[in-house]
């Protein structure tokens, strides 16, 4: 049975409180143990009758240190601009410009580009404006530096803020450069002054997330932490 030592002598002995809440006298000889016995010490004992025999010292737990207990959502505490570089990288997969029934991500946007470019030799705005679309690209590069860089604990304020404001500003300064170059190529203004509306507005569901994630990634490089103050300790990163 298993107790505690409630009183010992060494030449009366002792008490003990056994788990079934009854009291059991031990003899000195009967502790068994290399470690004196002492009040409060858990002990493990066979009962023979009110007596208790072949007493053993039972080795308290390991207490583990003291020390704050791990916060909920301290990878992120510690890397703020990760969900929205991640957003913005998954963004670049969603319809970036709908028109009509016709919707492309911000990768087949670029493609599309290339391939009218096939058909409009000779009309150097035109072509110009087509090639504008390759900086798109940049948008998801910069989100995989800055998710590589929080990944590291090493981005900081100012790689946040720069990164989302580029996510954000780069792709409406891009396709309206390019609309504004393209349009000057087409024959007849006003066909072209149409297309360019059509384009600039039909800005669908990945368009509004890039710029919605890059906002909050500006936010994080001014200094907002939406998961909390980090930890100090940067001992414990990735790579």
């Amino acid at each position: 049975m298993n107790g505690t030592i409630l009183h010992f002598d060494a030449a009366e002995g002792g008490v003990i409180r056994g788990g079934d809440g009854n009291r059991y006298a031990f003899a000195a000889a009967e502790w068994k143990s290399e470690a004196p016995p002492a009040p409060g010490g858990a002990v493990d004992f066979e009962i023979d009758g009110d007596a208790a025999r072949s007493v053993y010292g039972v080795p308290a737990a390991v207490a583990a240190p003291a020390g704050p207990a791990p916060r909920p959502g301290l990878f992120f505490a510690d890397r703020p601009g990760l969900p929205f570089a991640v957003a913005i990288l998954i963004a670049c997969f969603l319809p970036f410009i709908s028109m009509g029934f016709v919707s492309v991500n911000l990768f087949d946007l670029v493609s599309l580009a290339n391939m009218m470019g096939n058909f409009t030799p000779g009309i150097g705005s035109m072509q110009t404006g087509l090639w504008l679309f390759y900086f798109l690209y940049a948008v998801p590069i910069v989100a995989i530096w800055v998710g590589v860089q929080e990944l590291r604990r090493a981005a900081s304020g100012g790689l946040r803020f720069g990164g989302g404001l580029f996510c954000l500003a780069g792709p409406f300064a891009i396709v309206i450069g390019a609309t504004a170059l393209m349009k000057a190529g087409l024959p007849g203004r006003r066909g072209a002054g149409e297309f360019n509306l059509n384009l600039i507005s039909g800005m669908s569901v990945g368009w509004i997330l890039i710029a919605i994630a890059a906002a909050g990634l500006i936010a994080v490089g001014l200094g907002w932490r939406p998961f909390g103050e980090g930890s100090d300790d940067r001992a414990e990163d990735a790579f």
